[in-house]
């Protein structure tokens, strides 16, 4: 079987061209708007869901609303409050939430007293 050499040329030709950077500078445009996403955003994003299922759950406790609606603010207030926050503010009020849970910083509280004993006994 002969082969036409225009056929020839053009397949020595087309896989030439597929060899070389000839498709990626082609492509390089809309290669350009899909960028990778870095895992630092990815985690931020995680973390500020987190940070709103936490503010959300400690919302939905009845002794909180209770307090809430003593303060003059009911629930349905409190959630767009927290719907307008940023993300960083979010998490700021959600690991001031866990704080506030496991019973603040008794640790430095602790540290503090004892410094406070051992300059007294200096003295």
């Amino acid at each position: 079987m002969k082969i036409p050499v225009k056929l020839k040329l053009f397949c020595v030709y087309l896989l030439s061209a597929l060899m070389t950077h000839i498709p990626d500078v082609a492509l390089a445009e809309s290669a350009s708007t899909m960028k990778m996403v870095p895992t630092s955003v990815v985690m931020s994003d995680l973390n500020a869901a987190d940070a709103k299922a936490n503010i959300d759950n400690f919302l939905n406790r009845d002794d909180v609303r209770k307090q809430l609606v003593a303060n003059g603010i009911t629930a349905d207030e409190a959630a767009l409050r927290v719907a307008a926050l940023s993300p960083a503010e979010m998490k700021n009020l959600s690991s001031q939430l866990e704080q506030a849970r496991a019973g603040g910083d008794i640790l430095l509280a602790i540290l503090v007293i004892v410094l406070i004993i051992f300059l007294i006994q200096r003295i």
